[in-house]
C-alpha cells in the first residue's frame, strides 16, 4: 500500500509527533528530528480528518517545477483507498477508534485522491531558506553548524494529574 505521511496523519485521532523537513535538490535539504507531543486540535470524531498547518506542513526549497510536482505527490497526496483501509482496520481493532464515523466530505464526490496543497509552500529554485536556517541565529537552541547539532527537549503535561508508569 505504501502510505504517504499525509495519509497516515489524516487517519489518526490526533497528531502527536511532528517532523520538520525542508525538501530540496541534492544537498539542499534540512531535516529536524524533533518530536513534539502537543496538539492544539481536539481529537477527531471522524476519519479521514482535516489537518491544520500546525500539524502538517511541507516546504519546498531549491527545487525546479517537475521536482516540486513529484515531491508534492509524495508528501501531500491522500488516496481514498488508503484512508478507507486504515480507517477500517483501526475501527475493527482499536477500541479508541470504534466509535469514529467516516468523514464523507473529505474527498470531493467523484474524486479518489486529494492533494493537501494548502499545507505547503514552494520557496522556489533560488530559495535561501536552507542557507538562512544554517545560520546559528536562525535556529533555536545551541546550534553552531548543521553538521554539529545539539538539541534540547522539554515535556509539558496538560490535565489534572501526571500519568503513572508501571
Amino acid at each position: 500500500m505504501n502510505p504517504t505521511l499525509a495519509e497516515l496523519s489524516v487517519c489518526v485521532r490526533a497528531q502527536v509527533a511532528v517532523r520538520y523537513e525542508v525538501n530540496g535538490r541534492g544537498r539542499y535539504r534540512l531535516i529536524s528530528h524533533n518530536m513534539v507531543f502537543l496538539n492544539a486540535q481536539p481529537a477527531a470524531d471522524s476519519l479521514p480528518r482535516e489537518l491544520t498547518s500546525r500539524e502538517y506542513y511541507a516546504a519546498f526549497a531549491k527545487m525546479r517545477g517537475n521536482e516540486v510536482v513529484v515531491e508534492t505527490k509524495k508528501r501531500l497526496l491522500v488516496r481514498k483507498n488508503v484512508t478507507d483501509a486504515f480507517g477500517g482496520e483501526y475501527r475493527l481493532n482499536l477500541p479508541q477508534y470504534c466509535d469514529l464515523f467516516e468523514n464523507k466530505t473529505f474527498f470531493a464526490a467523484d474524486d479518489d485522491e486529494r492533494l493537501l496543497l494548502g499545507l505547503s509552500h514552494n520557496d522556489g529554485d533560488e530559495s535561501t531558506l536552507v542557507g538562512d536556517v544554517e545560520e546559528p541565529a536562525q535556529r533555536p537552541g545551541n546550534v553552531r553548524r548543521l553538521n554539529n547539532l545539539t538539541n534540547s527537549t522539554s515535556t509539558a503535561l496538560f490535565g489534572g494529574a501526571a500519568p503513572h508508569f508501571k
